[in-house]
């Protein structure tokens, strides 16, 4: 791992570890790690999820020639970032979310006790089980990587950061916040398009998971009295199953 990625992990975990004790009132801690880490599946992020890996999956099936290679060949001849490509590579490197966890932390300690503890909790938690489901698939599936790289292509583990980070932001904060939190994003993802090291279809799993995980860590933590789930139904006509996403009181 790179120094800066250590460094930032580091950030994470003290983070976690300083404000852990006093992070939210008992009425909000009803979330166990179960809850937590099934995220993807059982709150709103299952929206991001579902069709993020699912357009994934199709581009990878059905598009590699048309879309994927056409996509990495197109980027990687531009080299349109220049000198800001390693500058932008960092923001994939946890360091945003990082920055967050621990300017919501400090916030928390010495401002808004509540709220910028649970923020700083949320961040790190969002990144840590975004990036543990990521490690998970890039060493189960061990895709090859453009050019062929190690076999740990899918999905980009930048973006997975990347997105979590500007899903929290989007979700616990103003508009104005969020929409720059996910263009910075965007550009982490086409920055590994960019330096030639993952495809199209890593990228957007990538950003589903990191996404599925900010919004549904955010939407546990904030006490939603709703439940999601996602239910095999069959067809109308009987002939095979349809996936329908339920809400529930």
């Amino acid at each position: 791992m790179k120094n800066t990625n250590l460094l930032a992990l580091g950030v994470l975990m003290l983070s976690s570890i300083s404000f852990a004790a006093e992070q939210v009132p008992a009425a909000k801690e009803t979330a166990t790690w179960k809850d937590e880490i099934t995220a993807p599946f059982t709150t709103p992020g299952a929206y991001a999820f579902g069709s993020g890996m699912a357009t994934a999956g199709i581009l990878k099936l059905f598009f590699t020639d048309s879309i994927i290679n056409e996509v990495r060949d197109s980027s990687r001849a531009n080299n349109s970032l220049g000198e800001w490509d390693h500058r932008i590579d960092l923001m994939g490197q946890l360091v945003p979310n990082a920055i967050y966890a621990l300017g919501m932390g400090t916030y928390g300690y010495f401002g808004d006790k509540n709220n910028g503890k649970e923020n700083a909790m949320i961040m790190v938690k969002s990144t840590a089980y975004a990036a543990l489901l990521t490690t998970v698939l890039k060493n189960t599936i061990r895709q090859r990587r453009p050019g062929n790289g190690a076999r740990n292509s899918f999905p980009s583990g930048h973006a997975t950061t990347a997105f979590a980070f500007a899903s929290v932001v989007g979700s616990l904060h103003e508009w104005y916040y969020g929409v720059p939190a996910y263009a910075l994003a965007g550009l982490v993802g086409y920055q590994r398009l960019n330096s030639g090291v993952h495809f199209l279809h890593d990228i957007i799993a990538g950003a589903s998971i990191g996404i599925a995980y900010g919004i549904g860590i955010a939407d546990l933590a904030k006490g939603s009295s709703q439940k999601h789930v996602i239910l095999p139904m069959p067809t109308p006509d009987g002939q095979g199953l349809s996936f329908n996403y339920l809400t529930t009181f």
